[in-house]
């Protein structure tokens, strides 16, 4: 993984974690180590399991939007898209299992107002 996308990854989970842990490069390596090698820290730093938490709420928010995707309790991309204002990129990640002709082709925009709805 390159240092841009492990940065992007790091600022997805920090907004699904609760708590104001500083980042460490300890905690960050320990993450790593975790994710690719299935490694457990000895002693956890209290960023890693800040990461850890936010990769595990991030993941159920994801699989609650599947699930609810054209049911009855589906909020619609419209209210996804003006929940992230200013952040749509999160957007991208959240709904990467939805096929691509299913999203609407305003809906990771930042630079417009209201979508052409």
């Amino acid at each position: 993984m390159d240092s841009v996308t492990a940065k992007r990854l790091e600022e997805l989970y920090l907004k699904f974690s609760d708590g104001d842990v500083p980042p460490t490069e300890e905690g960050r390596q320990q993450f790593y180590d975790y994710e690719s090698y299935g490694k457990y820290p000895e002693n956890p730093d209290p960023f890693f399991l800040r990461l850890q938490q936010g990769k595990k709420w991030f993941s159920v928010t994801q699989e609650m939007i599947r699930e609810k995707y054209l049911t009855w309790e589906w909020w619609g991309f419209y209210c996804y898209w003006k929940d992230w204002k200013g952040e749509r990129w999160v957007l991208k990640h959240l709904f990467s299992w939805c096929p691509k002709e299913h999203l609407p082709d305003w809906f990771y925009r930042e630079d417009i107002e209201e979508p052409p709805l």
